[in-house]
Formats: C-alpha cells, structure tokens, sequence
C-alpha cells in the first residue's frame, strides 16, 4: 500500500486569478500544501542541488506565503487517481507549490511532491524567429516591451548549469520582435 503523489500546474498562471492544479494520487486520505516565493535565495540555494534529500530540504525549510489542507477523494482500490485542486490566487513572481502526506514536510517517512510556478501577465507566441509579446488576459500586444533571451548549457567541466544571454530586443508597436537562433553566442 505504498502512496504516491505528484503535483502539476500550468507553466505560467494570471496574477490576481486562482488556479488549477493537477493532484495524482494513491493511498492517500488528504494532503498538505504550501505556496512558496521562489526568491533569489531560494533559487540560488537549488541551482546546483544534485541531492534530491537536499532538493527538498531547502523547500521544506523555506518560509511558505500560504499553507492549508486538501482532503482527497475517498478511493481504497490502491490505484492512482487524479483531481483538480484550487490554488488560491497570486500576485506576480515565481512560486513552489509543494504537496506531502505530512504537515510539517519532514522528509523521513514522508512522501513529497513539487512544481514551480510562473505567475505574469506576459505572453508570447512564435513561428520560427518571430516573435509576438502579448497581454496574456487580452491577448493584445504589448509594444516597447524589454526582451531578453537566455540561454542555459550544461558546463561538463563544472558540473553545472550556465545561464547566457543571448540577446536583448524591444518589442514594436504590435509587440514584435525577432531572433535568429542561427545568430546565438556560442
């Protein structure tokens, strides 16, 4: 009868709306989540975390901006199931929504799920090296916007990840930029 759990949400979330998440569970009751800013701190302590006991840790030591209890629906046939869950809404940034079995997040018997985030008004859609900035409640562009584009490499001789930026662009009055990969810093 062991349990299992995951958590899922869309990548990127409307401020100041609730939102779903996805709970995938089996032989478990209820749940307990927490929201967490992901801050600098936050972010910087995880980036080169490759233990997953340390992962979870940091996230379960860290200062949570809402906390609360979800009960589950009621299923003793040891499958997994799955149910959509309220997430109350959240001015703009980065969060982890963390799940566990247990109420205080302490790793040992414990089972934990996680996912980060975004939470933004900012959209884009592209074809290629097109590139469109919208309003995401509207749809409408959004001109002069800053763009930066980033990209991220695996650095074999250091066992890491390194951040880049590529190039940075504003948009024009439709919201428009665009950006050849063919032209990346190497």
């Amino acid at each position: 009868m062991q349990p299992g759990l995951q958590v899922q949400a869309e990548k990127v979330n409307v401020p100041g709306q609730p939102f779903r998440a996805l709970v995938s569970f089996k032989n478990l009751q209820n749940i307990y989540l927490r929201v967490i800013p992901a801050t600098a701190s936050i972010k910087s302590a995880l980036k080169d975390v490759n233990d997953n006991n340390k992962f979870w840790d940091i996230l379960a030591e860290a200062t949570a901006l809402k906390t609360w209890q979800q009960e589950l629906p009621i299923a003793s046939d040891l499958q997994t199931h799955r149910v959509e869950i309220k997430i109350d809404a959240l001015p703009a940034g980065e969060y982890y929504i963390m799940a566990s079995k247990r109420n205080d997040f302490y790793r040992n018997k414990n089972i934990m799920a996680g996912w980060l985030t975004y939470i933004s008004n900012i959209s884009f859609v592209n074809y290629q090296s097109d590139f469109f900035v919208l309003d995401r409640n509207s749809g409408q562009p959004l001109p002069n916007a800053k763009v930066q584009v980033w990209q991220q490499l695996y650095d074999y001789k250091n066992y890491k990840y390194k951040k880049s930026k590529l190039t940075s662009n504003v948009t024009d009055k439709n919201g428009y930029f665009s950006f050849s990969k063919m032209n990346e810093k190497k």
